[in-house]
């Protein structure tokens, strides 16, 4: 039986060794910040713009704004829509690149501030929100600016939010994290536009960061004695 039960091991490691899925490389950037996949199409975020890779034939093209419409090349975040890929750049507010037939599509980008005739503010933490609106942080004067934008019109949101917040985190639809350096997390709700405070387990607690993933809040905490 000691035989059997080793004989059988070795053809279960033979096979499990030779029936493994193989690597496939799409893409030499080294710095990746997101990938959307739509149809047949992985749309890669970097900081030098989109690349745009066939899945089946591995063909890629990349887009930036020394080959195409878009002003800035930087990409912090993408949102995927059926159609189209939404993305917050470093130096080039919101780009939108709507996919068209074969390999073309058409660009559209929107500034919140702009500085110069060429230049966008900075925009990240961007999320979707469940009436369609895309909500982001830019920065105007050294002051972070909580803002949302549908059908083209922006809104500020920063007199709502009760605290000058330094730190934010949008993922999912509803909820819209954020807080200062000394001040509780709060979010803010995305469709009623109220903001609230969220305690902690206890007060020794220490916010060392955080994070939210499907409206759901990631907390990485210690006590004061930093345990």
């Amino acid at each position: 039986m000691k035989y059997i039960l080793t004989a059988l091991l070795l053809i279960l490691s033979y096979q499990v060794c030779h029936t493994q899925s193989t690597w496939e490389y799409y893409s030499s950037e080294k710095w990746i910040q997101n990938v959307e996949i739509i149809d047949d199409k992985a749309y890669v975020a970097t900081p030098l713009g989109l690349t745009i890779v066939d899945i089946e034939t591995g063909e890629q093209e990349m887009l930036n704004s020394t080959n195409s419409e878009v002003k800035g090349c930087f990409i912090w975040e993408t949102i995927a829509t059926d159609d189209a890929i939404w993305m917050a750049l470093d130096e080039g507010g919101i780009a939108k690149y709507t996919i068209g037939e074969g390999n073309s599509g058409s660009w559209e980008q929107y500034c919140p501030f702009e500085s110069y005739d060429y230049n966008c503010s900075r925009v990240n933490n961007i999320m979707e929100a469940t009436d369609g609106s895309l909500w982001f942080i830019t920065r105007v004067d050294n002051i972070n600016v909580l803002m949302s934008l549908k059908d083209g019109e922006y809104t500020n949101h920063n007199s709502v939010i009760d605290v000058q917040a330094n730190r934010f985190s949008g993922h999912g639809c509803k909820r819209y994290y954020y807080r200062s350096s000394s001040d509780p997390i709060h979010y803010i709700d995305t469709e009623t536009l109220e903001t609230t405070a969220i305690e902690l387990p206890n007060s020794n607690m220490v916010v060392n960061s955080f994070s939210a993933f499907n409206d759901d809040l990631y907390i990485s905490i210690s006590d004061n004695s930093n345990h």
